[in-house]
């Protein structure tokens, strides 16, 4: 074999070499590109099972959120009509409560009223000088039972609440006025005038730190606190006073506590007037405003 075929052999070789190598590497681009196309094929299904996976998480989220929203619905429209069937009844309750009151301060009312004629028969039967020692020994007695009384409050409440005196007024918080006057029958609930007293024209210390002449348009009557004590509102200094007469046969005054008339407030900061006879003060100081006008 001479040199020129060796040569062209070689050259053969080398060819068949490089084909062979290029079909290699055709083959392995080939399968290369199927790889990656399985795993882009694979990372897609997985993809979409995630987001079928979040969308059904999603929806049934929302599902179980309007079943909520329905029971709290069902739950609140429930409460709601068992609230207005209570309110219903309350109403008739606090009706029939407010009925109760009034004819129980009716009966104690005809009670005193008995209790006290059968003492004024007794006292009748006694003569002048009689009636006489008992009127100074009970006047020297509440004398000194105020003094012990007064004392009393100063040593246990009004230390505490350093409550402020005018002119020796005790002057109260509208509530604390409203706990003392509990008992007292508002002026429209009695079945007669009320004892009084000649006391027009009188002075008294009032809880504006001033001292009034006692008339009645300007110092309205409200309500009836038995033995000889009563309620006054002065619309001038806007003060509600409660005054004590000394006896049925003196014109003197006594300033027993006061407190600020609170004429801007919703029943004048009265807040127990509904349990009280007639509607209590409230109800007393605008029919003496309304008759005053």
């Amino acid at each position: 074999m001479d040199d020129s075929s060796i040569f062209s052999f070689l050259i053969i070789l080398i060819l068949i070499s490089v084909c062979f190598f290029l079909i290699k590497r055709g083959q392995k681009t080939k399968y290369d590109e199927h790889k990656n196309e399985d795993k882009f094929k694979k990372r897609n299904l997985k993809d979409k099972e995630i987001a079928l996976k979040e969308e059904k998480e999603k929806k049934a989220k929302r599902l179980k959120d309007l079943e909520n929203y329905e029971i709290d619905k069902e739950k609140k429209a429930k409460l709601e009509k068992e609230l207005e069937l209570i309110n219903s009844v309350y109403t008739e309750k606090e009706i029939e409560h407010q009925k109760y009151i009034q004819e129980q301060n009716k009966i104690k009312q005809k009670e005193d009223k008995k209790v006290e004629q059968r003492r004024i028969e007794e006292l009748r039967k006694l003569n002048f000088e009689e009636v006489k020692e008992k009127k100074e020994k009970l006047e020297k007695e509440i004398g000194i039972s105020d003094k012990v009384s007064n004392k009393n409050i100063l040593n246990k409440e009004e230390v505490k609440e350093k409550k402020n005196y005018t002119n020796n007024v005790d002057i109260l918080s509208i509530t604390n006025f409203e706990n003392k006057i509990k008992n007292a029958i508002p002026f429209h609930q009695l079945s007669s005038p009320p004892p009084i007293g000649n006391i027009e024209g009188s002075i008294f210390e009032c809880g504006c730190g001033s001292k009034h002449k006692m008339q009645f348009n300007k110092h309205l009557y409200l309500a009836d606190m038995g033995m000889l004590k009563a309620v006054f509102l002065s619309i001038d200094c806007e003060y509600i006073n409660a005054l004590k007469y000394k006896s049925m046969f003196s014109n003197d005054i006594e300033n027993l506590f006061s407190t600020r008339w609170l004429k801007n407030k919703n029943k004048f900061g009265f807040t127990k007037s509904d349990m009280m006879l007639g509607g209590g003060m409230p109800v007393a100081i605008n029919m003496m405003l309304s008759q005053a006008i």
